[in-house]
């Protein structure tokens, strides 16, 4: 689920030409098929790696190359 949700986020900036990703924690578990829990620890973890910055109701990616296994 982690590299689903980060290729999901990376895919996300192409798209919109931004770096920053703006839906909510739920809003991202409707889109990616999973639950907000699950969502919010992931991107703990992303946050705690320094992947993405987190804000209400905002994801910066900040590195869009990590490798996740």
């Amino acid at each position: 689920m982690d590299k689903r949700l980060f290729e999901y986020l990376k895919l996300y900036t192409q798209k919109k030409n931004t770096n920053v990703i703006k839906l909510s924690h739920n809003e991202l578990s409707k889109e990616i098929g999973t639950t907000r829990e699950v969502i919010s620890k992931i991107l703990k973890q992303f946050e705690l790696s320094g992947i993405v910055k987190l804000q209400f109701k905002q994801i910066e990616l900040c590195k869009t190359d990590a490798y996740l296994e």
